[in-house]
């Protein structure tokens, strides 16, 4: 079987550095008031966890009924209500 040549016969110094660490991801942090309305607690506790150490102020709701309660006493504060 014929093979090809490599096409580079040596590696300069410079080929040989650190490729160039990747950027920086940025996570978008917030301060809005979010009402969290899920009945698995599976799931709703770790969101809840997350969406707090991004900045959120977050309460939740274990099911409708929680969350209308909420709602009747804080629906112009709510900024976002998340929910299945």
């Amino acid at each position: 079987m014929l093979t090809k040549p490599p096409r580079v016969s040596r590696v300069s110094a410079t080929d040989r550095s650190e490729p160039p660490a990747p950027a920086a991801t940025h996570i978008p942090t917030g301060t809005e008031y979010l009402l969290l309305v899920d009945d698995d607690e599976t799931l709703r506790t770790p969101v809840a966890r997350l969406l707090r150490r991004l900045g959120y102020r977050v309460e939740v709701a274990e099911g409708g009924g929680a969350a209308l309660r909420i709602l009747g006493r804080s629906l112009e504060e709510v900024d976002l209500l998340i929910t299945d």
